[in-house]
């Protein structure tokens, strides 16, 4: 199989557990469990998963220059996605929420242009418009898409996590070409788990 292949198999398959996220965390919050807890919850053990997994890999020293970066993707990329998309899920539907993060691709193709100067090809345009005009498909079909009354403060968190993920997606691409993806992941839930942990005490 093809990297390429295999990277666009993974992607599938991690959409698949996002999809299916909507709806289990829909299932326990806010009556089981509040947004904030819930994202201890995951971003704590990932952590400690992360840096289990690495040291059974090869150790690599983070450049000096590279330190931010890490820092601001705990940050995007951890924390504020986390925190936003958990508490806009709480107040909104899966099925708003899933379909405001259509938008994602769009806002992660924007920024690759105007961040890293990729060129915006017919074909990245064309599976964006497939995206969106499925995800339109739906509203007609009956979808219950509704930004109106209580729904409205969660569907601008549920946005503002596409954008801030978007972000993160673009700014750790470069990193990805210099680092094992394992030691990229376990500094930056490092640093998103000490601004979770710092958030939701200061809230408890």
């Amino acid at each position: 199989m093809k990297a390429t292949t295999r990277a666009h198999v993974s992607v599938f398959i991690v959409n698949l557990i996002y999809a299916a996220n909507f709806s289990i965390a829909k299932l326990v919050m806010p009556e089981y469990i509040k947004p904030f807890a819930f994202i201890v919850l995951r971003v704590v053990p990932a952590t400690m998963m992360f840096f289990i997994i690495s040291w059974i890999l090869p150790a690599e020293r983070i450049k000096k220059k590279d330190r931010n970066f890490m820092l601001l993707g705990g940050l995007f990329g951890v924390a504020v996605n986390q925190l936003l998309f958990f508490k806009g899920l709480s107040l909104t539907s899966p099925i708003n929420g899933a379909l405001i993060m259509t938008t994602n691709p769009v806002l992660v193709l924007m920024m690759a242009a105007f961040f890293l100067k990729e060129r915006i090809s017919w074909n990245k345009i064309s599976g964006i418009a497939l995206g969106i005009a499925g995800a339109l498909m739906l509203i007609m079909l009956g979808s219950r898409f509704n930004i109106k009354g209580g729904n409205t403060e969660g569907d601008l968190y549920v946005f503002l996590n596409s954008l801030s993920f978007a972000y993160f997606i673009v700014m750790v691409k470069p990193l990805m070409l210099r680092y094992h993806p394992v030691t990229i992941m376990k500094w930056v839930f490092f640093f998103g788990s000490l601004m979770v942990l710092r958030f939701w005490l200061s809230r408890t």
